[in-house]
């Protein structure tokens, strides 16, 4: 799947190059042609018009004036010419905008939805299977996976890269929709619920957060109308923002830029993970959101979201196995399926993939402290 999206995107940057090749040669080749004709218009009339004045047919006044009034013309007609380019470049943007504007999207609100405004049971997956483009031919990105969180506990998912975690927590919010299978909410199939209440229900943290080019403020605040400043000030403190505010030229009001240009990796995740918490919604989804934190802030912030999570159902995504060691139940996802699970003690004692994880990771971190 990849790798033919990397040769349609590389088609399409070479179909480009041509074409704007070809658009390069023709403008180079029509501005000296006009600029010739302008200039042997003028030779012309001057030839023509000298010799109605040696013939005494003209005056000399009169030819000068002729000339005069072509210069006057000239600049008319080249911006009448210039205005028609531009009409032209404005309806071929305009049908590139439409073919987006008319696109339907594949993933919409049930005619007939089901209400559903707050958690009551908790998540459920019976027997999910999901391959980009709905088309499995053995080529599933999530295989057969079933389990049951219930409200008020915390799922932890482990594997490596590639194993099908991001694609796996994607399900939940109707990011995309499974291939076969179920994923439930209060016992409701997430396809039979309205999808303005279903993403209410859920915070999503991902693993490449993105922000606005406006200010820290409104990107944190994004998605509430009101915001007090107290909530504000403990979103900060348990995503451990409070420390980098501090270097911020403006504070709260500073201009992050594009998509958070002006921040660190671990900055942006920790807004990210801040504006989520303001949300306070009932699920919370964290994908490997503290991938690009240090080691010690990421154990500060584990800490502080401890007693947050006691009132949420959360599914945390992580590479790291002491991000996730007190999580009630953990699944360890390999190629897609659920390879083992169970809490951190039993999978120890399993002396599985999970065990070995564990045992590279401390070897890892004593090597670092060395």
């Amino acid at each position: 799947q990849e790798q033919r999206q990397i040769e349609q995107f590389a088609r399409l940057n070479e179909e480009y190059q041509r074409r704007s090749t070809e658009l390069a040669v023709l403008r180079g080749r029509v501005e000296p042609f006009m600029k010739a004709i302008s200039g042997l218009t003028i030779l012309v009339v001057i030839w023509y018009g000298g010799i109605r004045v040696v013939r005494g047919d003209l005056m000399v006044a009169d030819l000068v004036a002729f000339i005069a009034y072509l210069n006057v013309l000239a600049w008319p007609t080249a911006a009448f010419g210039w205005m028609l380019s531009l009409i032209e470049r404005g309806r071929a943007a305009m049908e590139r905008l439409e073919e987006i504007f008319e696109v339907e999207p594949e993933i919409v609100s049930p005619s007939t939805p089901r209400a559903l405004r707050k958690l009551e049971e908790g998540v459920e997956f019976r027997e999910v299977w999901f391959a980009y483009g709905s088309q499995l031919n053995g080529q599933g990105v999530v295989k057969d996976i079933s389990f049951s969180l219930p409200r008020g506990k915390t799922l932890a998912i482990v594997g490596r890269t590639g194993a099908g975690k991001t694609s796996l927590a994607q399900l939940v919010p109707r990011l995309y929709d499974v291939s076969s299978g179920e994923v439930r909410i209060d016992g409701n199939d997430v396809r039979t619920l309205l999808l303005s209440d279903l993403r209410r229900l859920i915070g999503y943290v991902p693993q490449d957060p993105f922000l606005f080019s406006a200010t820290l403020r409104r990107n944190l605040s994004f998605g509430r109308d009101q915001v007090s400043d107290r909530e504000l000030e403990e979103a900060i403190r348990i995503a451990r923002l409070d420390r980098d505010l501090a270097i911020f030229p403006q504070g709260l009001d500073t201009i992050v830029g594009e998509r958070g240009i002006t921040l660190s990796g671990g900055q942006k995740q920790r807004a990210t993970l801040a504006r989520a918490l303001l949300l306070d919604p009932p699920i919370l989804i964290l994908d490997d959101c503290l991938s690009s934190v240090d080691a010690e802030t990421e154990h500060q912030i584990l800490t502080g979201l401890r007693e947050v999570l006691r009132d949420k159902t959360c599914i945390l995504i992580s590479h790291r196995i002491s991000a996730i060691r007190s999580a009630d139940r953990i699944l360890v996802v390999d190629d897609g399926r659920i390879i083992e699970q169970g809490d951190h003690q039993a999978l120890l004692r399993q002396g599985g993939v999970y065990a070995e994880l564990f045992r590279k990771q401390q070897l890892s971190e004593e090597l670092d402290r060395i």
